[in-house]
């Protein structure tokens, strides 16, 4: 990465940062909601910042979800979910922790890879405090958040971390190793256009060679390592540059043995969730809400 580009890529942020959160339908500043509170979480990476989204009844030992946004690990902050994460705080009944993490150009990795494994230790040692069911924890994330929570819960089977009962990919990118040229959208101009995904691949990896690992490309992760993950919940958006790899990685999880129930969502481009098509995107919120009060209450023995 060069200066120019470093500096190109900041001003861009700044434009879609503001861009989204028009787009969305709602102010600048969402976050005011009296359930919600803002923490920062400590990580050998430096804290990150996260806002905390509580149900209006509170109970003991709460399910927790912990919320990862996306952006191609360039864009993005916790403010553009904040709608959807008290949506699901609320229809779930669950503390859902809305995670920032170190982003590019300042920051490439694996510094945003270790500070969300780190978040969710946090949370797990801390779950007493919080009033937290340390057995009912579920990880999720869109796009590069979705790359980001493969991330999570490859670290804490690997290292023995805490327990996670669901994870959720919304449209990940699973694959950085491919030449976003080669890869195909089912439209004209998707927004995720291959120039668009060649520049969030050269800022975030320091190295080009780091896309072999699956630490960045989760579907090359061997079969053995996916072998023990927690069920998952796979989107894919039928027009969306990301949708074959995303598409590849439901299905390597369930060759794993994994329980994946994957949804394509026909018609719709990637970050769909957010701007839409509306009914789409209600019906694939609606789908984590329910994948994630199922496992929750699997997780609590009821």
């Amino acid at each position: 990465m060069n200066v120019g580009q470093g500096i190109f890529a900041k001003a861009l942020r700044l434009f879609f940062d503001h861009f989204v959160l028009t787009k969305i339908g709602y102010a600048v500043d969402p976050f005011h909601a009296g359930n919600d509170e803002e923490r920062l979480i400590p990580t050998a990476n430096g804290a990150v910042r996260a806002l905390f989204h509580w149900p209006s009844k509170r109970r003991e030992k709460l399910p927790l979800f912990l919320h990862i946004h996306g952006g191609g690990f360039l864009f993005g902050k916790p403010d553009h979910d904040a709608v959807f994460c008290q949506r699901i705080a609320q229809k779930v009944g669950c503390l859902v922790v809305n995670l920032d993490y170190g982003r590019t150009p300042e920051h490439q990795f694996p510094t945003a890879y270790h500070q969300c494994y780190e978040a969710l230790v946090w949370l797990a040692d801390n779950a007493a405090t919080l009033g937290v069911d340390a057995e009912r924890i579920a990880v999720g994330g869109h796009s590069a958040g979705g790359n980001l929570t493969a991330g999570v819960v490859a670290q804490a089977k690997e290292l023995g971390g805490p327990k996670v009962c669901l994870q959720i990919l919304d449209y990940p990118f699973t694959d950085a190793l491919t030449d976003p040229h080669a890869k195909q959208a089912r439209i004209a101009k998707p927004l995720i256009n291959p120039g668009l995904a060649t520049l969030f691949n050269k800022l975030y990896l320091p190295d080009p060679a780091l896309a072999r690992s699956p630490r960045v490309s989760p579907l090359f992760a061997s079969i053995d390592s996916l072998r023990g993950q927690p069920p998952a919940l796979v989107i894919t958006a039928g027009n969306d540059l990301l949708r074959d790899e995303g598409d590849a990685y439901a299905a390597r999880l369930r060759e794993a043995g994994v329980a994946v129930r994957h949804e394509v969502f026909p018609d719709v481009d990637h970050y769909f969730t957010h701007t839409g098509p509306k009914e789409p995107a209600d019906a694939a919120w609606a789908l984590m809400e329910e994948s994630l009060s199922e496992a929750f209450r699997r997780d609590s023995g009821a």
